[in-house]
């Protein structure tokens, strides 16, 4: 079981209670779920993710903080496979994305309205 903090946590339980840290966006984890591929989709609000991952991540990827939608494809190691970052205001504080084949889905708490994105 994941859970994610406040804090930018994300927290990785086993069936005995054990918990280690997984991740930290640097963000507010708010919707997760797996994928098909057995990737862990995180629905991310308030800060990009970047900060921890400055040094692994294309300077094309790095963007400014500020109202964005965010979602994070991880693997089961915790490494970044997807960023999604975009500056719509409408899907600004994501609180949800699920994958279906090629499709993210993505939902907002200040969207009326879900999001689809054609993935390649």
């Amino acid at each position: 079981m994941y859970t994610g903090y406040r804090d930018g946590r994300i927290v990785r339980f086993n069936a005995d209670g054990m918990h280690e840290e997984f991740v930290d966006t640097g963000g507010f984890p708010l919707g997760m779920r797996f994928d098909s591929d057995g990737n862990l989709i995180v629905a991310d609000a308030d800060k990009p993710f970047v900060r921890k991952l400055l040094g692994a991540l294309p300077p094309s990827r790095l963007t400014p903080s500020g109202s964005r939608a965010f979602v994070l494809g991880l693997d089961s190691d915790g490494e970044v496979i997807y960023n999604l970052q975009g500056p719509n205001s409408e899907f600004s504080t994501t609180t949800s994305a699920v994958r279906n084949g090629k499709r993210l889905y993505i939902c907002s708490l200040t969207a009326d309205a879900v999001g689809v994105l054609e993935l390649p």
